[in-house]
């Protein structure tokens, strides 16, 4: 997984209000727009472990495609979905991480 802010300690109010609008637009890129490759299996054959993973698919369309999921909350993504711009999600989150780091200590 990719380090967004680093080690650095941060304490004021606007630093927090910096992390969490910077962490909120990462939790929707990654959960709708990064696909991953599940493991389905692993196998030792010999000295080598043979794994074995599914098509890469965003947690988004996994949750569309599970049958456990109700109906309401595949809706309720589908509308979140959307209202979503890949570029522009990735475009405040580089500004706010500029103006995080610019933020005195």
């Amino acid at each position: 997984m990719r380090q967004l802010v680093g080690y650095r300690r941060y304490e004021s109010r606007k630093a927090l209000d910096l992390l969490e609008a910077i962490y909120a637009d990462w939790r929707l890129m990654v959960n709708y727009f990064q696909p991953v490759r599940k493991l389905i299996s692993k196998e030792r054959v010999g000295s080598k472990v043979r794994r074995r993973h599914d098509l890469a698919r965003t947690p988004y369309r996994r949750v569309l495609a599970a049958s456990d999921i109700p109906e309401e909350k595949k809706i309720e993504a589908e509308e979140i979905y959307g209202t979503l711009n890949p570029v522009g999600l990735q475009r405040r989150i580089e500004e706010n991480l500029q103006s995080l780091r610019r933020w005195p200590r």
